[in-house]
């Protein structure tokens, strides 16, 4: 390079910006830079990057978002830097990335919990009453509001409208697990953080608590919230509406909520069948899906898809629905299906899996009528419902595998029964599984079903293959 070169990019005394750097330097920057921390720090020093550099991160990997002002806002300042300078390609991102995140609870690192009439406590302060601060409860109020904003949903759709490149969106509760593991502060770290900035206005405030949002933030536990569905729903239309898009979406929902889909909106545009996705897959991890009407919110939603409409998941072929074990309460009661209302049309289906549910007499008729691929992991049979697969079904196939817990059968005693390949893998189920049931055969070698002899009755109906010489164990704990 001539020195006449050099002279037109660096001139010795002479003060330059940061966002001066040519556009592969700050991408350098970008991948030496901890996400969590550094560049909340830099935000401080440079508004451009605050925007820039996140955008350079996710314009080759993944972008994330939460159900906040200060994040949303973040997004909208990277589709402006795209505007004006194409090297920020946002329609390169493969995947969104929504964390429902929520300011951790003040009682539970010792900060009082309801608004008093001054912030006058003091570290040093003999005072036996907890701390307080209105300051955070206000916090706490206000990203209430935001989750639940009309124009912050709107916000982000608006955004969405420019990943031109999207192939998933992802909802979990709290920070996805792409991210550096980071380990969780002490309630004395908690607490004296947030009264250090105590004193600040609500503007500032919130910038700290942003800044440190790794620490002072955790996975939202609502169990009845639809607030952040309703947002997750919003980002999902956005993204299906995008005319430019050349992928198929697949959505991938982890939740503590019993709502996990948005309701399908009546008065909204239809969205053509070619724009629609094609994987729907949900695990609920509450410990409140193992009752009767757990699912009656989200089998309506599913009830309601229609092709031509403003439906966003009419045309999945590939559907999960999962659990969070089959015991403790973790499991998925989907004791409504086939009801009125909660029949969904499934015939594009080429694959149901379910794991870690629950079935009735009424959902396993329904299930025995689909026409697709039928994936069953770990499912506790209620009543005699197994037997409805006694004359056959119009399944195209079946695969089993994991725990087969069965409440009742003509002839014999309910039961619990292994299905497995070979020895090895029922050893493994078994021992992962003797904390929720009473095992009556405790040799080595652990009775088991072959998962081809659960297709072949489930499909073609005849003798049950589950009977007292390969029982594996009693009285399975839902």
């Amino acid at each position: 390079m001539s020195a006449t070169h050099l002279a037109s990019v660096y001139i010795p005394g002479q003060l330059r910006r940061l966002d001066d750097l040519p556009p592969e330097l700050i991408v350098m920057i970008a991948r030496n830079t901890n996400d969590a921390s550094d560049i909340s720090s830099l935000r401080r020093v440079n508004k451009f990057l605050s925007a820039a550099i996140p955008a350079w991160v996710i314009s080759e990997t993944t972008f994330y978002i939460m159900p906040m002002s200060s994040s949303i806002w973040r997004m909208a300042q990277a589709v402006q830097i795209q505007s004006t300078n194409p090297s920020c390609n946002l329609g390169r991102v493969p995947a969104v990335i929504f964390e429902n995140v929520w300011p951790t609870p003040p009682d539970e690192f010792g900060l009082h919990a309801e608004l008093t009439d001054h912030d006058d406590w003091e570290a040093d302060s003999d005072d036996e009453l907890p701390p307080n601060s209105n300051t955070y409860l206000h916090f706490i109020d206000g990203c209430h509001e935001e989750r639940d904003s009309a124009q912050l949903r709107d916000s982000l759709a608006h955004s969405l409208g420019n990943f031109h490149g999207v192939k998933e969106m992802i909802h979990v509760p709290g920070f996805h697990n792409s991210r550096p593991a980071q380990e969780r502060p002490s309630r004395e770290e908690l607490l004296q953080t947030v009264l250090l900035y105590n004193d600040h206005d609500p503007e500032d405030f919130e910038d700290e608590m942003w800044t440190r949002r790794r620490m002072m933030f955790e996975p939202y536990q609502g169990i009845l919230d639809q607030a952040c569905a309703k947002m997750f729903d919003h980002a999902v239309d956005a993204v299906l509406r995008n005319p430019m898009r050349k992928n198929k979406l697949k959505v991938y929902i982890e939740t503590h909520s019993i709502c996990a889909l948005g309701d399908v909106d009546p008065s909204a545009s239809p969205i053509p069948a070619s724009q629609l996705g094609d994987v729907l897959a949900i695990k609920y991890i509450g410990r409140w899906m193992s009752t009767l009407d757990a699912m009656v919110f989200d089998l309506e939603v599913l009830h309601n898809q229609k092709i031509n409409t403003a439906s966003h998941y009419a045309g999945i072929t590939h559907l999960s629905i999962s659990g969070d074990g089959l015991g403790n309460e973790g499991s998925v009661h989907m004791g409504l299906l086939g009801g009125p209302s909660h029949s969904p049309d499934w015939s594009r289906l080429e694959t149901l899996h379910l794991d870690d549910t629950q079935q009735n007499d009424q959902s396993a008729a329904f299930l025995r009528q689909q026409k697709c691929n039928l994936e069953l992991q770990n499912v506790y049979w209620l009543g005699g419902s197994i037997q409805r697969f006694s004359k056959g079904s119009s399944l195209r196939d079946v695969k089993a595998s994991g725990i087969f817990a069965i409440e009742e059968i003509k002839g014999h005693a309910k039961g619990v029964w292994i299905v497995a390949s070979n020895h090895r893998e029922a050893n493994e189920i078994a021992v992962k599984n003797a904390g929720y049931c009473k095992p009556v055969a405790l040799d080595y070698a652990v009775p088991f079903v072959s998962p081809s002899d659960v297709q072949r009755y489930m499909v073609k109906g005849g003798v049950l293959p589950f009977s007292k010489a390969n029982v594996w164990a009693k009285d399975w704990k839902l």
